[in-house]
């Protein structure tokens, strides 16, 4: 046993070797040191971590960091920016629609190139999204719910803007979203609740962060003092949003709060119902 011959040798000191579960290339013909297989990303995989192998940071005692995968990397390429965790996880299933999705660094990033990151499906394509910056876990927040049932892809390129000497080697990992149960949720609103006007004919703008249906002057009422103000509903795409637009047909009555209500018969594709909303803004 090690422990044994680290007795017998106290003296000199005495260590066990650390057996990373993967991290270093495969040598002529898949060659690797005893206890590890070449596996299909020509890396060496220790025995019995099975095929995952995500780079993370050393994770000895001294370490700053933890890996989420119990995967090590070797002390000479610690200026590699290394994946610590990600969310939803690997081919994680029933993730809902509304998910946040994000992504932890071995190191503080000042922002995320755009270009390099990519949300997508087979049957949608790419996935419009907000990265955030500067820390060390960084949101890639899609502007719109994802579709029900659908198996995602997320990809990581390798041109970061990261601190002075790291590199990232690229990554991806899937994800399948389970059945759509989240209703739409209103994201933009113009004139918001409790906002003010300038114009009494200012149309109202809406926003909702996935497609909607049966929206119309019976499903959006607006009125001054209860009755109702007449006027056209019409929409408008503008990557990444569907905007709704109320337009009215005479200017707002003067100095008068106007109300604007929504109602749960707008849906979306699937027949999630919008919880109703009701709103107010004031006129010159």
């Amino acid at each position: 046993m090690w422990q044994l011959a680290c007795l017998l040798v106290a003296i000199a000191g005495c260590y066990r070797a650390p057996q990373p579960a993967c991290g270093f290339v495969c040598g002529t013909n898949g060659a690797c040191p005893d206890n590890y297989s070449c596996e299909a990303d020509n890396r060496c995989h220790l025995a019995g971590v099975g095929s995952l192998c995500e780079s993370a940071v050393d994770a000895g005692p001294d370490s700053p960091f933890v890996p989420t995968d119990g995967v090590f990397l070797d002390a000479p390429n610690l200026l590699q920016i290394d994946i610590l965790a990600e969310y939803p996880g690997i081919n994680a299933p029933g993730i809902q629609v509304n998910t946040p999705i994000n992504v932890t660094f071995s190191v503080v990033l000042s922002a995320v190139d755009m270009s390099q990151a990519s949300i997508s499906s087979v049957e949608g394509g790419a996935i419009l999204f907000n990265p955030g910056s500067n820390n060390q876990t960084i949101p890639l927040t899609p502007y719109l719910q994802l579709a029900g049932s659908t198996t995602y892809t997320v990809e990581l390129g390798s041109q970061f803007t990261a601190p002075s000497g790291y590199v990232i080697q690229p990554f991806a990992w899937m994800f399948t979203t389970d059945l759509d149960r989240i209703p739409p949720n209103l994201v933009f609103a113009m004139p918001g609740n409790g906002g003010s006007v300038a114009d009494d004919t200012t149309p109202i703008m809406l926003a909702f962060d996935e497609h909607v249906l049966n929206i119309n002057t019976t499903s959006w009422v607006v009125s001054s003092g209860g009755t109702p103000i007449a006027g056209t509903v019409t929409e408008m795409l503008d990557d990444p949003y569907e905007f709704w637009i109320f337009r009215p047909i005479a200017p707002y009555p003067a100095l008068s709060t106007i109300e604007y209500t929504l109602s749960s018969a707008i849906t979306d594709a699937v027949g999630n119902a919008l919880v109703p909303i009701d709103y107010t803004f004031t006129t010159p």
